[in-house]
């Protein structure tokens, strides 16, 4: 047989073989189309019955959002629908300006947990601690309470002027608190720093804002340190970009982090290109429970480029995007669509990053003096 005939005969069995698959393959979408048709239908005539038989006649926008809201609840902790007020909202945290009592919480075990106050703001004023469990907000139970079903709850109108809370702190379980604690304007910095000793920086970066980058540069650059102690206990994350920017600070050329689809494919890499005139300084950073997503990424780092070493508790294991649509000029969504990823390709999404020395953090304490367990463990290793 010659050549060009096997060939053709070769291709012709092929194209036999993938006629049927292909046709099993449109038979299967159009199966799924049908599918989704009779689910629209099923939802379009419980709608209707709702909407005529409920004892209590219901707004239909306000029928269809919930509808949305409950299906974005299925999906994990992240995702949500946000209004126009609740997207606003997050886009003045990331500027470090917003209106509220002062504190960042993480949902823990199903509990509302407080991981973070800052300083001189009501919430520091009226009692509330890092790891404090918040049980009811305005007298609305929080018990099995998700992420996703927190806006509505704690995005409360601008124009409140109290938000009354529920908590406990985690010793006294059966001790509870009840405050009605007023809101005020929160202009929260991202960064603090001090000098323990000469050559030492301890640098505290409390969440990753727009501004993170330029307030540790100038803090690095008050003198010629030795030693950076970069504290990110009880960051709840931030900005990606702000992590990388700050990143690429302690990081000479090479990669930072990247990002993966569901696909497993890489959608985005962040490399430092950056190349040290002087010896660089020593890191330790300092992680908890409560160190997460976006200052999850910079501790990340620093442990897989082998710059700096971990000391601490094991990290929150939040390494997932969020991405937001916009659905309408008054509604839009916010999806998890990737996943970090470590330079040396971990994922830490529900994992956390093991620190490389293992001390329990002292909440209740205040920080850097002798009772701050984590802190004295860095001084040891100056």
């Amino acid at each position: 047989m010659k050549v060009p005939q096997l060939l053709g005969g070769l291709i012709c069995c092929l194209f036999l073989w993938l006629l049927p698959q292909a046709a099993y393959a449109q038979e299967e979408a159009i199966q799924d189309f049908e599918q989704e048709l009779r689910s629209l239908e099923e939802f379009s005539k419980v709608y209707h019955i709702i909407q005529n038989q409920f004892i209590t006649p219901q707004e239909p926008q306000a029928l269809l959002r919930q509808a949305i809201r409950g299906m974005t609840r299925s999906l994990d902790p992240y995702t949500q629908i946000l209004t126009r007020q609740e997207l606003e909202k997050l886009e003045q945290e990331s500027l470090g300006t917003y209106r509220g009592i002062g504190i960042s919480t993480q949902v823990i075990k199903d509990q509302l947990t407080v991981s973070q106050v800052s300083p001189n703001t009501p919430a520091e004023l009226f009692g509330l601690l890092p790891g404090d469990i918040i049980t009811h907000v305005n007298d609305h139970s929080l018990e099995g309470i998700t992420l996703n079903k927190l806006p509505n709850l704690l995005h409360t109108p601008l124009e409140d002027k109290h938000v009354t809370l529920t908590f406990f702190h985690p010793e006294n379980p059966q001790d509870l608190f009840k405050k009605k604690i007023p809101k005020t304007w929160i202009r929260s910095s991202s960064t603090s720093s001090h000098s323990p000793q000469r050559g030492v920086l301890v640098l505290a970066i409390h969440q990753f804002q727009k501004d993170t980058a330029e307030a540790v540069k100038k803090a690095l650059h008050q003198e010629d340190f030795q030693t950076v102690i970069l504290d990110l206990r009880n960051n709840p994350g931030g900005l990606l970009i702000a992590a990388v920017e700050t990143a690429e600070l302690f990081l000479e050329a090479g990669p930072i982090v990247e990002t993966r689809n569901r696909q497993g494919e890489i959608v985005a890499q962040y490399i430092s290109r950056r190349a040290f005139a002087r010896k660089a300084p020593q890191i330790i950073v300092l992680i908890n429970k409560y160190t997460a997503s976006a200052a999850e990424i910079l501790a990340g780092a620093i442990q897989d480029r082998q710059r700096g070493i971990l000391i601490g508790e094991k990290s929150f294991g939040k390494g997932i995007v969020q991405s937001i649509f916009r659905i309408s000029d008054e509604l839009f969504l916010k999806i998890t669509t990737a996943k970090y990823y470590t330079p040396s390709g971990i994922s830490i999404h529900r994992k956390g990053i093991h620190p490389n020395l293992s001390v329990s953090d002292t909440n209740q304490v205040k920080r850097y003096n002798q009772e701050d367990r984590i802190f004295q463990e860095a001084i040891k290793h100056l």
